[in-house]
């Protein structure tokens, strides 16, 4: 069958389905079918076996593997899911498309790869929470480190220029204490010049208060917006935090060539990732449960999903669209970078058309305008924002914070009594 060609008669094929793929399912009518209806699809693959069935003139009936995987290679040599039965000719072909392993090259043909896809992982968002700590995060740690630093300086060199002015002088005690007033600017408490001050202490102390002055309304405006903050927490940033966090989990698809992938590697993060697997913190499920593992593990926050990035995709836009919330998120990490293709048994006469028919899907970018026409949410959870802002009144869970502060300054005072008493 050449690519210029078309069947002239209108066959049938039956089709190996990849249930990830199929985004939607409806009833429509179908003179043909019992009952005239007939339940149909809509997804990435729909859209590229519909795109091969009009070039080649062919109708086509999709075909679910038993065990609902894309397969694995068993012990006894045998092949599991969609790989197993076009590699038995129980199916003619299987669009995918499937990434390209060498496994899976030794027992069927894969055609010129569609997309390129990796590894991706699949989070769950925490709920969103305050800082209680957001008094001091309207200054950097190095501001505040400055401020500090500047008024040790100043209270040091009021201190020894205090020695050098009033030796002899009956009021030398009062005036060393007074040094320590400029602790009371900074905290805008009352402060009392008297007469005897010197030109020097009144450029000081001008100085000092329009620099306190900026910084006092300076830190007011942007803590009232930090208040106003909600922080949104990813439990995992990346996979290292996955693996030292005892309580956490990963899930996958089982009999998969990614089950494979985990299993085979025998050194560094992805072999402990495989001995997640003897220690009970790895779960392996069909791709049927993948949207109720997403709710009862996945966004607890303590599980994650390692798939490919396109059935991420689907899975984000899906989500998205069923709640309106952006309640996951993908992880940094990106692993086995690998091409994806149409599969069809050793030898077949599908090969050379199909090859052709990818290259052009992949010179054109059909395969992710496929996509993104049957998600219509594609793109909208892939960066989630990690901050909000709220408009309500301040609780307790704002401000203990500051609290926290406020005794525990009380406590050393009570210390400092305790021994001024003693002594």
């Amino acid at each position: 069958m050449a690519c210029s060609h078309r069947f002239p008669h209108l066959p049938s094929f039956e089709v190996a389905m990849d249930e990830r793929l199929l985004t939607r399912a409806f009833m429509k009518d179908d003179e043909t079918a019992p009952g005239g209806k007939r339940l149909w699809f809509k997804g990435p693959s729909v859209d590229l076996l519909d795109y091969l069935a009009k070039a080649f003139n062919f109708t086509y009936t999709f075909v679910k593997p038993s065990d609902g995987s894309t397969g694995s290679k068993k012990t006894d040599g045998s092949w599991s899911g969609i790989v197993g039965m076009v590699m038995r000719g129980e199916t003619h072909f299987a669009v995918g498309p499937f990434s390209v392993t060498a496994s899976r090259s030794q027992v069927v043909d894969l055609t010129t790869p569609i997309s390129m896809s990796s590894l991706k992982f699949l989070g769950g968002l925490g709920r969103s929470e305050v800082n209680p700590w957001s008094f001091l995060l309207p200054y950097t740690s190095l501001v505040w480190a400055t401020i500090l630093a500047t008024l040790l300086v100043l209270l040091v060199t009021t201190f020894i220029f205090s020695l050098y002015f009033f030796i002899g002088n009956s009021s030398k005690v009062n005036r060393m204490n007074s040094t320590f007033n400029l602790i009371q600017v900074l905290l805008q408490q009352d402060y009392h010049l008297t007469e005897e001050w010197w030109w020097w202490e009144r450029v000081v102390l001008a100085v000092w208060m329009l620099m306190t002055l900026v910084l006092t309304r300076s830190y007011a405006g942007n803590l009232i917006s930090h208040l106003a903050v909600r922080y949104i927490p990813k439990p995992y940033v990346n996979l290292r935090e996955l693996v030292d966090d005892k309580s956490g989990g990963i899930i996958w698809q089982q009999d998969s060539s990614t089950e494979q992938y985990i299993r085979s590697k025998e050194m560094g993060i992805l072999k402990e990732v495989a001995d997640l697997e003897q220690k009970g913190r790895a779960r392996r499920i069909p791709v049927k449960e993948f949207y109720s593992s997403i709710d009862n593990f996945v966004k607890r926050g303590d599980h994650v999903i390692i798939l490919y990035d396109e059935f991420l995709s689907i899975l984000l836009g899906q989500q998205f669209s069923n709640t309106g919330r952006c309640d996951l998120y993908l992880l940094k990490d990106k692993i086995k970078p690998s091409m994806a293709g149409m599969m069809v048994p050793k030898d077949s006469p599908f090969l050379p058309p199909f090859n052709d028919r990818a290259l052009a899907i992949n010179e054109f970018g059909l395969y992710e305008y496929w996509i993104q026409s049957a998600i219509p949410n594609y793109t909208a959870c892939l960066d989630p924002p990690t901050k909000i802002s709220v408009s309500n009144s301040l609780s307790i869970s704002n401000l203990w914070g500051i609290f926290v502060v406020l005794f525990g300054g009380f406590f050393v005072s009570l210390i400092f009594l305790g021994f001024e008493t003693l002594l």
